[in-house]
């Protein structure tokens, strides 16, 4: 309905802590030849997850701070 609040707010952020293998493969020492730890890490770091975005019952929600060099989409469920 017009004017209705979303009943999820859901968003993926691309920054230096979300979905930054390169930030955990030069933690990790920049490996030429990475293990299958270290590659099973940096899979890890390089998924982008959903995280619910705390918003209020007329659909205010709160802020999601993205750094210049990053990157977010956020996603309004009205259903």
């Amino acid at each position: 309905a017009a004017g209705a609040a979303p009943k999820a707010v859901v968003a993926w952020r691309i920054d230096e802590s979300h979905g930054n293998s390169l930030a955990a493969w030069e933690a990790m020492g920049s490996p030429a030849v990475p293990s299958s730890a270290q590659l099973s890490s940096l899979i890890k770091a390089s998924q982008i997850v959903p995280e619910p975005v705390t918003h209020t019952s007329d659909g205010e929600a709160t802020v999601v701070e993205v750094p210049m060099t990053g990157d977010s989409a956020v996603r309004l469920n009205f259903s």
